[in-house]
């Protein structure tokens, strides 16, 4: 009895010493996979924490270089509108010499063959002429912009009768008519109410007001219609 005890409890203890062993392992072999794991995370941190700051290097570079461009474009530029200034200043007093030295004749030649494209009252051929010239000029030159607004206006009012004619709506005219030219007058049987309607709710009368028209009519033998512009 006491011999089979002392077996059982070999046994045993052999059984014991196996599971404790091999539980050991189990635990040794799950703690190193957790160290390991633990080393491919910190690494993969590390990774990105230089991932992240070489992008911020990056940023902060390319905004030195952006800001470094920037103040050599204001340099370049702030050169070229003095060297342009410059420039100009030199061609404007070149100009004012020569409209200087002429007569006032000649000034008021070229004067009206320069106003026949375009010109301003500061032009060089008015400020170079004494104040009761400079007045005469002034007015001669405004008296040109009229003429060619006005002309530009006639020539909007050709243009229109062709639309219409376009239309096949066979207008009997379309002129420029009042003073300066400023009103749009349309002759022709389709002159109704509603045909006014319908051509102030459309792109013409914005055009016409910026060629300088103030007023559209549109006259037939029943009858007229007007719209200020």
């Amino acid at each position: 009895m006491g011999e089979a005890w002392a077996r059982l409890t070999r046994g045993l203890g052999r059984n014991l010493g196996a599971w404790l062993g091999g539980a050991a392992l189990v635990l040794l072999l799950v703690i190193l996979g957790v160290r390991r794991r633990m080393a491919v995370v910190a690494e993969e941190q590390a990774q990105i924490a230089a991932d992240e700051h070489a992008v911020a290097e990056r940023l902060e570079r390319e905004r030195a270089e952006a800001d470094a461009q920037a103040k050599k474009n204001a340099v370049e530029t702030a050169a070229w509108v003095k060297d342009r200034q410059r420039r100009d200043a030199e061609i404007k007093a070149a100009e004012l010499a020569a409209a200087g030295a002429l007569t006032p004749a000649q000034r008021e030649k070229a004067l009206r063959e320069k106003c026949a494209g375009y010109c301003d009252d500061s032009d060089p051929l008015i400020a170079a002429a004494p104040p009761a010239e400079r007045q005469r000029l002034r007015a001669i030159a405004g008296q040109i912009r009229e003429n060619a607004a006005a002309d530009k206006r006639k020539a909007f009012a050709i243009a229109y009768e062709h639309v219409l004619l376009e239309r096949r709506m066979n207008p009997d005219s379309v002129k420029a008519t009042g003073p300066k030219a400023s009103t749009l007058s349309i002759r022709g049987w389709f002159c109704t109410k509603q045909f006014m309607y319908d051509l102030m709710k459309g792109d013409t009368p914005s055009v016409a007001r910026e060629m300088g028209f103030a007023k559209v009519e549109c006259d037939s033998a029943l009858g007229g219609y007007e719209q200020e512009l």
